[in-house]
């Protein structure tokens, strides 16, 4: 069966299930035809290498549960040796070391969207190999889950891969009782610096981002180094900002940064979605009637505390 429906299959998932029978000698395949793709359950390395190695035209895979030596091993060569098409890349099952995602990010040829799971360090090489095998060809990245990486290493991101068109960076939903303070945030606006000799965020296609920044008490609103490089996204069309840290106060400094900031972003002409968290100062009276006038082609608004 595998033989005959290897050459067809264009995407697989590997999952592990512990429901299936402990018995080696009883496990089986669970074949389920998705339209263009296929779903595997193949708890066992040998019988996911075997599949593999026989899906030439795979397109999209979700990594499995592996160990890092496993995926140097067994997967990274699979990728490179056979499957030249491969270019959507799901590694969210993954709790892994850096070395091995590495390893195997830059044994794609040409991704064009890959969804990370939390690594337990963000070392510059997992940058590295992002930016310098697939900055040319990545349009979608989500690093939801990176709980630790540098203002450089996104900057160097939003710099150097300029076909991107969905970047998202926002936090995830923490369990409540976390003490949010405590958290680093994505992107710390007091070290937001550009990196040397490239003209800013290069991503002119961006259409969709979601990012979250640091609000620490010396930063009212959203800073200016923060929503002039916004400013220059002329195709983005969701925008999705969350603050690290909210203020109790509506200080009269951030009131006029957010509305220096919502005015600039009316000039992009393509924007239908705004999102602030965090952002006390958006809930002004005025500056809200002012957006739903002067922006007519915004479908939704959202205003927050959280």
């Amino acid at each position: 069966m595998i033989n005959g429906m290897g050459s067809h299959i264009t995407q697989a998932e590997a999952v592990d299930n512990a429901e299936l029978s402990q018995d080696a000698e009883k496990i089986e395949f669970a074949w389920k035809e998705l339209g263009r793709g296929l779903w595997l359950a193949a708890p066992v390395l040998e019988d996911i290498v075997e599949v593999l190695q026989r899906c030439p035209n795979l397109e999209r895979m979700a990594v499995p549960r592996l160990s890092e030596r496993d995926i140097i091993t067994h997967l990274a060569p699979i990728v490179t040796n056979t499957m030249p098409r491969l270019c959507h890349l799901d590694l969210d099952h993954l709790n892994y070391r850096p070395l091995g995602i590495s390893h195997l990010v830059q044994s794609c040829k040409d991704l064009t969207s890959i969804r990370f799971g939390r690594p337990q360090s963000q070392p510059p090489q997992l940058v590295d190999a992002l930016v310098s095998g697939h900055g040319h060809s990545l349009q979608s990245l989500d690093i939801r889950r990176f709980d630790k990486l540098s203002s450089l290493g996104l900057n160097i991101i939003l710099s150097r891969c300029r076909g991107l068109k969905e970047l998202l960076a926002s936090r995830e939903t923490y369990p409540r009782g976390w003490n949010t303070v405590k958290m680093t945030p994505i992107l710390s606006t007091k070290d937001m610096v550009m990196v040397p000799e490239e003209p800013g965020w290069s991503c002119r296609n961006l259409e969709t981002l979601e990012l979250c920044y640091s609000g620490m008490d010396t930063i009212f609103g959203i800073p200016e180094v923060l929503w002039r490089q916004l400013g220059q996204l002329p195709k983005l069309k969701h925008l999705s900002l969350q603050r690290h840290v909210t203020c109790e106060g509506l200080a009269v400094q951030e009131k006029e940064s957010v509305r220096q900031a919502v005015y600039s972003w009316m000039t992009l002409p393509d924007l239908r979605r705004l999102e602030l968290r965090g952002v006390n100062a958006f809930m002004d009276e005025t500056l809200v009637c002012d957006v739903q006038k002067q922006w007519p082609q915004l479908e939704w608004v959202r205003y927050s505390y959280d």
